[in-house]
């Protein structure tokens, strides 16, 4: 289990807390009390939770009332499972809690649960805050964890009613960001914090012993490395044992009215707000025997959109089109982009814009780069791509001032490596790699993950440890709804992304394996021409934990610049 830090307590941490002295008992010297026993004291106690009402109208005057009105002599050591529980703090007392079950069900029964194992026993209170709470229930005092199964949070903005407020002296559980995170820490309330009122799962208080909490919250502490603040006590304030008692009882005492729920029986749901296209609506229905009104949202209703479409912008060979329409009932617009036209070459040029066709010849002996030859987007041809992968050498391409889809990336001390982008493949892909070309986005960045048999990564960090950031793009693969065929053979290039579909940027890793569990759920959109044993030699450079899934290089290896190039023919430049 993952040390529990509590998510608002964030907010107290605003404060400044300042480190104070500790109780003035020596822990040799302390006596625990005795026992109490069912003659040590006549008169007993009369102990009665009902007068706080159940837990959906609980009175907290009340509970104010009795938290610390009792002491441990009014009850005594049982067997049995009750709502009383002691929790034995050595070197400072006794504390004597009441839980409410009908305030946090699942949470007071799985406290109870966990004393009757015994589970408490030797933790310590970890944490505490002067003027907030103390919190124990989970750890050691060597710093280690012990688990426990999460529970439910019952707390009403987890969808749970629970009107007990985080009052001094008032028993709650620590949790994480995640409403359903809490297992075995709880926190006992020093000074009330109503920011925690409605977001943390408070099940019961303390009824004796508020001076042991106050002597806890006095103790010497030190500074947090996990909370940034003087929150870890300087001596282990240990858990001896947490055990079960029940009032006294001499002539009735110790009986207790037990809060049973209603077992609801609701009616029909009537609308009390209707929902509209912007707005959710609401419902209610009634239970016949306790009059209880339970409330629920409704969905917002669908946009109704006319059928027909309006053209905002005509699409070209260069830009993607548009057309909208507007809800009847609002504001709201719906667009749609419509794809690229396709060129119109004439003698290998487009007559609408610059693009120029694959058909390529290059060097002097007759090389030709000719990537029509491996099909377009939607067949392309696998076998012929391959057959393309590291077939040129860097001489058969120039340097050249206009956007190509041929762009070199030279990498310090290894050389240089030839990449044919596939824009039929991925348009905005492509395009987003060439824009980040243009203005010298990769220049002194680094491959920072390097896998051998599999790929080399790069494409944010720097090389003096900084990082680079740019805008996120659709990802163009199957299973975001592209169709792209371009399979992840070693020389492919594609891009890096988190799990959302359309977060792939500016980082893209080049194959140095074939993984054909990559087809389909990573944007290919190109592959190596020239220079495979450059990324031969990346791929077997010595590593930083080699095992691990994010293995980086010792020394770094740097992209000292990135270019276009033109594939070079007998007379000169070829588009």
């Amino acid at each position: 289990m993952k040390r529990i830090i509590l998510l608002l307590l964030s907010v107290f941490l605003l404060c400044t807390l300042v480190a104070c002295d500790g109780n003035d008992n020596n822990v040799d010297d302390f006596k625990y009390p005795e026992y109490a026993d069912s003659s040590s004291e006549a008169s007993g106690v009369y102990y009665n939770t009902s007068n706080t009402k159940p837990a959906e109208d609980i009175d907290m005057s009340k509970v104010k009332a009795e938290i610390g009105a009792y002491k441990y002599s009014d009850f005594v050591v049982t067997d049995e499972v009750t709502d009383f529980v002691v929790i034995r703090v050595k070197g400072y007392g006794d504390i004597v809690a009441v839980l409410r079950p009908d305030v946090a069900p699942v949470t007071a029964e799985n406290f109870k649960k966990l004393v009757k194992e015994n589970f408490f026993d030797n933790l310590v209170f970890h944490r505490v805050y002067k003027g907030f709470m103390i919190q124990g229930g989970g750890m050691y005092a060597d710093g280690s964890e012990k688990d426990a199964d999460t529970i439910v949070g019952e707390f009403s903005s987890n969808g749970h009613t629970n009107n007990l407020s985080h009052e001094a002296g008032v028993l709650s559980m620590a949790r994480t960001t995640v409403p359903d995170s809490a297992s075995s820490q709880f926190f006992i309330m020093h000074e009330y914090s109503s920011f925690l009122d409605g977001n943390y799962a408070a099940f019961g208080y303390v009824l004796a012993g508020m001076d042991v909490v106050n002597s806890i919250a006095e103790c010497k502490v030190t500074y947090s490395a996990t909370m940034q603040e003087n929150t870890d006590p300087v001596e282990d304030i240990i858990i001896k044992e947490a055990f079960f008692v029940k009032p006294l009882d001499s002539t009735k005492l110790g009986t207790k009215n037990e809060y049973v729920p209603c077992e609801h029986t609701y009616g029909e749901w009537t609308t009390t707000k209707a929902a509209t296209c912007t707005e959710t609506g609401t419902q209610e229905r009634v239970c016949a025997k306790c009059q209880r009104v339970e409330s629920a949202t409704v969905k917002k209703a669908a946009h109704e959109y006319p059928a027909g479409w309006d053209s905002v912008k005509d699409p070209t060979c260069t830009e993607y089109g548009s057309i909208h329409r507007g809800c009847l009932n609002c504001d709201n617009i719906e667009t749609q982009s419509l794809e690229k036209l396709p060129h119109n070459f004439e003698n290998g040029f487009c007559t609408v814009c610059d693009a120029y066709s694959y058909q390529l010849q290059v060097g002097t002996e007759g090389n030709t780069v000719d990537t029509s030859i491996t099909g377009s987007g939607v067949d392309i041809d696998m076998s012929k791509v391959g057959e393309q992968i590291d077939a040129y050498d860097y001489t058969d391409f120039v340097k050249s001032d206009e956007v190509t889809d041929f762009v070199v990336i030279k990498v310090k001390d290894y050389g240089d490596v030839v990449i044919a982008l596939r824009e039929d493949v991925a348009p905005i892909t492509a395009e987003n790699f060439k824009g980040l070309v243009a203005e010298g986005f990769y220049k002194d960045i680094v491959f920072h993950r390097v896998i051998k048999d599999f790929m080399i990564q790069g494409g944010y960090l720097t090389s003096d440890g900084g990082a680079k950031t740019t805008d996120s793009i659709v990802g163009e693969f199957e299973s975001n709804g592209h169709e792209n065929n371009l399979k992840h053979i070693k020389g492919v290039v594609s891009m890096a992304r988190t799990s959302d579909p359309d977060s792939a940027s500016s980082q893209l890793f080049i194959m140095h394996g074939d993984a054909p569990h990559l087809d389909g759920q990573y944007a290919a959109f190109g592959y190596v021409l020239a220079g495979l044993d450059v990324i031969d030699a990346i791929a077997s450079c010595e590593v930083n934990n080699p095992t691990s899934s994010s293995p980086s290089p010792k020394t770094a290896v740097v992209i000292e610049d990135v270019f276009f190039v033109s594939p070079i023919d007998n007379t000169g430049i070829a588009k």
